[in-house]
């Protein structure tokens, strides 16, 4: 790969957060399926080999995790039959 290109994807997570509403419940963790989003304290945090799937976001029940201000009053969703347990089991 272009170093560039794989150093901007690789850093492009730097943006994702998640708000104060976040419960800690950990979702974000189980549906990454490249095990990116480790819980630091009970705080969601991206550790730079996002896929970009969105799946944090999608299933996230507090709509609190955020990609920088592109996300803020989006709506969010998932197939209805793709379950957090569907999307832990796929994990890379």
């Amino acid at each position: 790969f272009n170093k560039g290109f794989r150093d901007n994807v690789y850093g492009y997570d730097k943006s994702f957060y998640a708000e104060d509403t976040c419960t800690s419940c950990g979702i974000c963790v189980e549906v990454c399926p490249v095990n990116n989003i480790t819980l630091e304290e009970g705080i969601p945090q991206w550790e730079h080999k996002c896929q970009q799937c969105l799946a944090c976001i999608n299933f996230c029940p507090e709509k609190c995790i955020q990609f920088g201000d592109k996300t803020l009053k989006t709506q969010r969703y998932h197939h209805p039959e793709i379950t957090v347990k569907d999307m832990a089991n796929q994990k890379i």
